[in-house]
C-alpha cells in the first residue's frame, strides 16, 4: 500500500534508473554513520548566526562521520533495486543546491520533483555484501581469476558534491569487484548534510549544515589569512582528513568485529552485519584493507587526495596504506605552492602511534586490529594517475602547475590522461576564434553562470537586467565558436554625478571562465567597454573596485590597462576584505 504522500510526489513510485553498470556483480549500497567522541571544532572559522552580526558558532564542527559503501552484493529474489540519487529530504537538498548555485529555490523545484525525486541508482539498499569465495556464482566468465578479498577504494567528492553525486563512478567500481566508501564531507562543501551529536543517553536530532561561503563567516583580526592560499578551504581540507582517517578506521574495525565500535545505518534501518564479518576461504576479512588501498576524488576531492598524501597522519591516527591514487580534475589552488609533494609510505608508517583521542578510533580494543604501522609497502609512495577534463587542461597556469606536481609522483611525466572532446590547436591560440560583441538580454543566463563559476561577488538576475536595459551599449560578452558565453564585462555609468561634473563609467563585474584565461579576453572586454563609455557617454574616466588579494586582476588593471589606485576602502566586500578603488582617465 502506498503511503498517503504518494499522491503528492507520485514520481517516487515511477522510478527512472541511471544507466546500469553491466559489471560482474550486482551492487549494494549502505550509508554508515559513526560518532566522533569527543566532538570538536576543526579550525577557527565561525559561522554567523541568522539575524545576528555578533553571535557565532563553529563553522566546522566534527561530531559524526558518514560514508556510503558501494560493494558487490549478495542478492536474492526478495532484494529490491533502487536507491534515491537525490538525498532526502528533498526540500532541504533543494535549498542546499539553491544556496550553492546562488539561485532561487523555486527555479529548482521542477528539476527536483520531475527529475531528482524520480532518479534512482541501480543498486540494492542495505543488501548483504558478497563473500569473494562465492563470487563465481556471479562471474560472467568462469575462467577469469577473481580476488580472494575485495580491494578497498576511498572516494572524496568535490564542491557541491554528495555521497551519491558520483554514484555512476562508484557503482562501476563496485560492480567490478571493489568496495568503495564515498564520504559525505560535512565541512560545508556539500549542498546539505545533517550530522547528529551522539550523547551518552542517545542521539540528538540532526542539525542542518548547508553549503558554506566566505560571506557566511565571521573572522577576527587575528586570523592569519596568509597562512593558506584560501583560508576556508584550508580548514575544510583539515576537516576532511579527520573524516577520512576516522572512516577508514571504522571500516577496519567493522571487518574485525570490534565490540566497542559504534556504528549504524544513517536512517537506522537494519543491515546484514554478519555478511561484513564473514571470512573467505583463507580465513581473511572479505575486504582487503591492510594494504593496497586506492584513494580517489574529484576537483576539491582531488585536492583532498593530494593533501592527504602529502601530509603526515594526524596525531592519533594510523597511516592509511594507500598504494595508488586516481585523481579526477584536481583543483590545486587551495594547496600551498610549491607542491604538494608526496609523503613516502615508509615515512608515514614509521610515525609513532599516539593514544587515539578522536572519534571512532579511540575505543578500539587491544589487539582487535593489525598494527597498520607495519603494513606491507612495495613502493616509496603511492603511484598516481590524473584524469583531466578539457576545461582543466585548457586552464593553462593550473595545468602547468599540475604537470610539476605529477612529476613529483611520476618522474616519467606520462601520468596525466586528458579526456577531451573539443581540444584542438586552434582553441589554444590566443583567442583567435573568440567573438567580442555587445551584451544582449538573451546573454544574461550565460553571464550569470560565468559569474557564479568564478567570483564570490554574485548578483541577482534582476541586477543584470537593470544594466542591460539602462546601459545596453557598454557591457560586452566573449563567446566561443559555438556561441557559448565564456566571459563578460558588466558596466554602467555613474548615476550620482554632481551637476557640472563630467560623467564617468564604472565596471561592475568582469569575469572569464578559467579554461579561457590567458587568451587576452579580459583586456579586450575592458577596452571595448572603455571605448564605448568615452564615445557614447563622453565619460572622462572609468572606475572599479578590486580585492587587495586579487593579484592577477591587479596586474591586468594596473600594469596592462594603466589604472591607478585612488584609495583603499576598508571592509568593502561582504567577507570584510579591503578593496582598491582604481581609476583610469579616458580623455
Amino acid at each position: 500500500m502506498k503511503p498517503f504522500y504518494a499522491n503528492y510526489c507520485p514520481l517516487e513510485y515511477n522510478a527512472v534508473f541511471l544507466p546500469d553498470t553491466n559489471g560482474h556483480f550486482p551492487v549494494g549500497v549502505t550509508t554508515f554513520v559513526t560518532p566522533v567522541r569527543p566532538a570538536k571544532p576543526i579550525g577557527s572559522a565561525k559561522l554567523r548566526r541568522a539575524g545576528s552580526t555578533d553571535e557565532s558558532q563553529d563553522a566546522l564542527y566534527l561530531e559524526e562521520v558518514a560514508f556510503t559503501a558501494y560493494y558487490p552484493a549478495d542478492i536474492s529474489t526478495a532484494s529490491r533495486k533502487g536507491v534515491p540519487w537525490l538525498l532526502r529530504p528533498v526540500r532541504k537538498t533543494l535549498l542546499g543546491y539553491a544556496i550553492f548555485l546562488n539561485l532561487s529555490s523555486w527555479l529548482l523545484w521542477p528539476l527536483a520533483y520531475f527529475f531528482g525525486a524520480l532518479l534512482k541508482i541501480p543498486a540494492y539498499p542495505n543488501a548483504p555484501i558478497l563473500n569473494p569465495s562465492h563470487s563465481n556464482d556471479y562471474s560472467q566468465d568462469g575462467e577469469e581469476a577473481l580476488p580472494s578479498q575485495w580491494p578497498l577504494v576511498i572516494f572524496s567528492h568535490g564542491l557541491g558534491g554528495t555521497r551519491t553525486a558520483y554514484s555512476q563512478f562508484c557503482t562501476r567500481l563496485a560492480s567490478a569487484g571493489r568496495v568503495v566508501i564515498a564520504f559525505e564531507h560535512r565541512d560545508g562543501t556539500a549542498p546539505v548534510c545533517m550530522p547528529r551529536s551522539w550523547e551518552a543517553a542517545g542521539r540528538t536530532s540532526p542539525r542542518t549544515v548547508y553549503y558554506i561561503k566566505d560571506v557566511d563567516l565571521l573572522r577576527d583580526g587575528n586570523d592569519a589569512k596568509a597562512a593558506h592560499p584560501i583560508p576556508l578551504r584550508g580548514e575544510q581540507l583539515a576537516f576532511r582528513r579527520h573524516e577520512i582517517y576516522i572512516g577508514y578506521s571504522t571500516i577496519c574495525r567493522l571487518l574485525e568485529n570490534d565490540p566497542t565500535l559504534e556504528l549504524t545505518v544513517i536512517d537506522d534501518t537494519p543491515f546484514d552485519k554478519g555478511s561484513w564479518l564473514a571470512r573467505n576461504d583463507f580465513d581473511q576479512p572479505i575486504v582487503r584493507y591492510s594494504d593496497g588501498v586506492s584513494l580517489t576524488g574529484h576537483s576539491f576531492g582531488g585536492c583532498t587526495v593530494l593533501s592527504l598524501l602529502s601530509t603526515r597522519p594526524l596525531e592519533g591516527y594510523d597511516a592509511i596504506p594507500v598504494e595508488r591514487a586516481i585523481v579526477l580534475d584536481p583543483w590545486l589552488e587551495p594547496l600551498p605552492s610549491p607542491g604538494p609533494s608526496p609523503l613516502t609510505l615508509d615515512a608515514a608508517s614509521k610515525i609513532s602511534k599516539q593514544e587515539n583521542s578522536v572519534g571512532s578510533s579511540m575505543a578500539a580494543a587491544d589487539g582487535a586490529l593489525p598494527d597498520i604501522r607495519q603494513l606491507k609497502t612495495n613502493v616509496d609512495h603511492p603511484s598516481m594517475l590524473v584524469i583531466n577534463s578539457e576545461t582543466f587542461t585548457l586552464w593553462k597556469d593550473h595545468y602547468a602547475r599540475l604537470q610539476e606536481v605529477v612529476a613529483g609522483w611520476e618522474p616519467q611525466g606520462d601520468r596525466i590522461l586528458t579526456i577531451a572532446w573539443l581540444i584542438s590547436a586552434k582553441s589554444l591560440k590566443a583567442g583567435s576564434q573568440m567573438n567580442i560583441r555587445p551584451m544582449r538580454v538573451e546573454d544574461l543566463p550565460g553571464m550569470q553562470a560565468c559569474n557564479l563559476q568564478n567570483l564570490p561577488e554574485n548578483y541577482t538576475m534582476k541586477y543584470y537586467m537593470y544594466h542591460a536595459m539602462t546601459w545596453p551599449s557598454i557591457s560586452f560578452v566573449a563567446e566561443d565558436q559555438g556561441g557559448r558565453i565564456v566571459g563578460y564585462i558588466l558596466a554602467k555609468m555613474d548615476e550620482e554625478t554632481p551637476e557640472g561634473e563630467e560623467a564617468h563609467g564604472h565596471v561592475t563585474s568582469l569575469s572569464v571562465l578559467r579554461s579561457y584565461r590567458r587568451l587576452g579576453l579580459a583586456k579586450k572586454l575592458m577596452v571595448q567597454s572603455q571605448e564605448a563609455m568615452a564615445q557614447i557617454y563622453r565619460a572622462s574616466y572609468v572606475s572599479l573596485h578590486v580585492r587587495k588579494s586579487n593579484r592577477a586582476a591587479l596586474s591586468l588593471y594596473k600594469d596592462t590597462l594603466g589604472f591607478t589606485v585612488k584609495e583603499i576602502e576598508k571592509g568593502y566586500y561582504a567577507d570584510g576584505e579591503d578593496a582598491y578603488a582604481m581609476r583610469l582617465t579616458l580623455k
